[in-house]
């Protein structure tokens, strides 16, 4: 919460909610030995920190957080690769799902792709029919709203 995060108020620790949120789902995560953290220390400091959740034979990237002071030193970017490193070692973990964005800096460590798609099956009854035909319709109209948004805040702070 100490960061850039902390200040726009997006970090988990700044809403009680998605603290309490987060906490939960680790504590529960663990208690299924589910949950894989690691972290990078400095004279008992954290400087990284990440936090993966596994599923089946594979697993997700949750939350990584560094200390700002350091990033010069990019200690996010070591402990990926000791995450990386770890994973080779690990017999239950097959694959691991970064959950970044296709443009974020981790990508240039995880180089593998899958294509994952969204299909919708109608029922066969007219409503599902409906539904199929004007779902693409509703995707651009929400597409369009959110872009009116993001322009009226974008100006909004430049006021």
């Amino acid at each position: 919460a100490s960061s850039w995060k902390g200040e726009q108020g997006s970090a988990l620790a700044c809403v009680e909610a998605n603290r309490n949120y987060f906490m939960t789902i680790a504590r529960e995560a663990f208690a299924r030995g589910r949950l894989m953290m690691s972290a990078m220390r400095l004279n008992g400091r954290p400087l990284a920190q990440r936090l993966s959740f596994i599923a089946g034979s594979g697993a997700f990237a949750f939350k990584t957080a560094y200390d700002e002071n350091h990033a010069g030193s990019s200690p996010g970017m070591l402990l990926e690769i000791d995450n990386i490193q770890r994973l080779h070692t690990r017999t239950d973990v097959e694959w691991m799902d970064s959950c970044a964005t296709p443009i974020h800096f981790i990508n240039r460590l995880w180089t593998d792709r899958r294509a994952i798609r969204s299909v919708l099956i109608s029922t066969g009854r007219k409503s599902g029919d409906l539904l199929v035909e004007i779902m693409p319709l509703m995707k651009r109209l929400s597409r369009g709203l959110r872009s009116i948004k993001q322009s009226a805040a974008t100006k909004e702070k430049e006021k």
